[in-house]
């Protein structure tokens, strides 16, 4: 035998990451692990995320109800949602959080899941993106947004900002039908609105790194609609009980702009090794709006129930929010969470309208305040392979409202609210996991103003100061295992918020009150990942059964869900993906309405390196978006049907640039050495 001795110049060691991994009660979803997504939107990689279902609208919904969007713990307001997640580009992004519930640490209010955006940090050089993108439904009509994204990182600063412009011409068509039982009668109306927008939008920021434990962060974001007038033209019919009918022309013409800006302060406290943090945040929002609406009905031959209005509203609404949260983490795998928060709004609104027939005048002035106070205390532990969490959060709500200082409105409720979560992992990679919680849902201010304004010539819309928040109460049971994760959801809302109409003196009001009970039973299934290594996907399946016992529409329902979205890379064709969703009938307490189906499809190609991208694409191929629904009460039989302009071809180009940067020296020899890690 002989003495040998080979030297290896290098070795290289792969290893994978899986792109869903679970972390108490979180699924983290690790969007870095999906090919060549540099140039796509937060959207598009949100609909990969285990769960998360987009609709044709744009809305986000997760355990079947609607999603609570964040950014860096930061909870993103109605009017910033959509447009933040349109111009955030998924290569800025770390992570994505999912929950599904507001875990005792976030407001109760949230009624569905939480999708946590967790941005990239510690990037240094100068970075940006451009994007156009533009769509037609038909000629004549289109939607074109150029925007721009720049982020500029150094050792102690990142700076970033992003601007986008939207300009766009839609059209909608309507019909509607009011079959009052009371006494017979039928009105019907059908016909296009004709709608325009111009959109600014904009964000500004920057992250102070004092020292690698302590950050200080400060935003601006805004939001500047310009001043639209919108269209609408339809055809009415006006039946009475002797089936004698008569026709007429509805007009109208809708005026409007808004300005919303928000500013956000945040400071980040890494207090030890053991990833023990302290969060502070302080919120501001503000929002003026004006509208101006004139409505104009001319019957033939049946001239009383001609209409001529104009109402005029303007509103401005701000509220300050300010977040103190704690977690400790200690060696002995248990934990300490505590956190308060205190959130301010307050809304001043002016309304009057102009009967142009009469040349009368009526006005009203709404002030609303609302104080909510709350806090939180818990803790979380691991037992081999149990963990388990408890929260038990306190909400004290304040409502103070009057209209011309006159029907003082003042709500004063407390709120305790438990969170139990308990998880097992088995030797063969199975996850159990059970938690229960309630949740609030208040009526927003739209709900509760205090006046009441025209809809069509034999409708009025009224708001009710006096409506109750809802309470439901949550369980939820989840089986997980690799990509695959099993859910049975139950939910019992014993207040339902219930759209209703109402008649007095002979005139119709639509409102919302509080009335009956709501339970129902969800099971859900959904997988995310990769078939091949070349194909990405994301399904949802969902079975439900409702109850809502007091209805005066459907009482009970079996329904059912279904979202399938796909991603196949080919290096040298390029990227095809194929989206398909389905939706059953569903009822919502008087409402029965009609499902829906829809098919997406795009391609896209990468050039100069991956820096540039082409995609074109068509979304609800088969044009089967389309919302019908019935609202019944004892009163009234209210039909509605709506399509908008959901099929549309579209073209999106997006280039990345960059400067080469040296690497941080902190991200190799940081505080938390290697032997703290092991």
């Amino acid at each position: 035998m002989t003495e040998d001795m080979q030297v290896i110049k290098g070795v290289i060691v792969k290893g994978y990451r899986p792109i869903i991994k679970h972390e108490e009660n979180k699924t983290i979803f690790d969007i870095n692990q999906m090919p060549k997504i540099e140039n796509l939107t937060s959207k598009d990689v949100l609909k990969f995320a285990p769960g998360v279902i987009i609709n044709s609208n744009g809305d986000i919904k997760m355990a079947g109800k609607k999603a609570t969007v964040f950014v860096n713990g930061r909870q993103l307001s109605d009017e910033e949602q959509s447009t933040f997640m349109t111009n955030l580009k998924a290569s800025e992004i770390s992570k994505i959080e999912l929950s599904q519930n507001h875990g005792g640490e976030n407001d109760a209010s949230i009624q569905g899941g939480i999708i946590n955006i967790i941005t990239k940090k510690n990037r240094h050089g100068f970075t940006g993106n451009m994007d156009l993108y533009s769509s037609t439904p038909q000629s004549g009509y289109y939607n074109i947004t150029p925007s721009a994204n720049m982020f500029f990182g150094t050792e102690k600063w990142n700076i970033y900002g992003s601007y986008s412009y939207s300009k766009a011409k839609a059209s909608q068509y309507g019909e509607t039908e009011n079959n009052y039982l009371y006494n017979g009668t039928k009105h019907a109306e059908k016909g296009s609105y004709l709608s325009f927008k111009k959109q600014h939008v904009y964000r500004i920021g920057a992250v102070f790194n004092v020292t690698p434990k302590h950050t200080f962060g400060l935003e601006l974001n805004g939001i500047s609609s310009l001043p639209t007038t919108n269209y609408g033209k339809n055809d009415v019919t006006y039946t009475l009980q002797n089936n004698k009918f008569f026709n007429g022309e509805g007009l109208s013409h809708y005026y409007s702009h808004s300005d919303f800006y928000n500013i956000v302060g945040s400071y980040n406290w890494n207090i030890d090794n053991q990833k023990s943090l302290l969060k502070v945040l302080l919120n501001y929002n503000n929002k003026n709006q004006k509208t101006d609406n004139q409505l104009e009905t001319n019957y033939l031959n049946y001239s009383e129930k001609d209409v001529n209005e104009t109402d005029v509203t303007s509103a401005q609404s701000h509220n300050i929010t300010s977040n103190i949260d704690l977690r400790k983490n200690f060696l002995g795998q248990w934990s300490f969470l505590s956190g308060v928060k205190l959130l301010t709004s307050k809304r001043n609104s002016f309304y009057s309208v102009d009967n142009n027939i009469d040349a009368s005048r009526t006005t009203a002035g709404w002030k609303y305040k609302e104080n909510i106070y709350g806090g939180y205390i818990g803790g979380s532990k691991n037992i081999g392979n149990l963990f388990m969490k408890l929260n038990f959060r306190i909400e004290k709500t304040n409502i103070n409202g009057h209209v011309d200082d006159n029907n003082n409105i003042s709500i004063n409720y407390t709120n305790f609210i438990p969170y139990i979560f308990a998880s097992y992992n088995t030797a063969h990679s199975y996850e159990y996991s059970f938690y229960y919680t309630k949740s609030i849902n208040r009526p927003p201010f739209s709900l509760m103003n205090g006046y009441v304004n025209r809809i069509s010539d034999v409708l009025y819309d009224k708001g009710n100061p006096n409506l109750k928040a809802e309470l439901t109460d949550m369980l939820n049971f989840t089986v997980s295992h690799a990509r695959h994760t099993l859910s049975l959801i139950y939910n019992h809302t014993p207040n339902t918020i219930t759209e209703y109409f109402e008649v007095e003196n002979g005139i119709t009001y639509h409102t919302n009150i509080n009335y009956g009970t709501t339970s129902s039973l969800m099971l859900n299934y959904s997988y995310s990942g990769s078939i091949f290594k070349w194909w990405q996907t994301n399904l949802y399946l969902s079975g439900n059964y409702t109850r809502i016992p007091q209805s005066y529409n459907k009482t009970k329902l079996f329904g059912g869900e279904m979202n399938f979205n796909n991603r196949m890379i080919w290096n040298h064709f390029g990227i095809l993906s194929i989206g398909a969703s389905y939706n059953s009938p569903f009822i919502s307490e008087n409402v029965y309405c009609k499902g829906s189906t829809t098919m997406d499809l795009s391609i896209e190609h990468s050039f100069l390196k991956d820096a540039l991208t082409i995609q074109l694409g068509t979304d609800d191929l088969f044009n089967g978006s389309k919302t019908k629904a019935t609202n019944r009460v004892p009163t009234l039989e209210y039909n509605v049907y709506i399509k908008n302009q959901t099929r549309q071809i579209w073209c999106r180009i997006a280039y990345n640039f960059s400067t080469k940067s040296k690497t941080n020296k902190n991200k190799i020899d940081n505080y938390n050495s290697i032997k703290d890690r092991l």
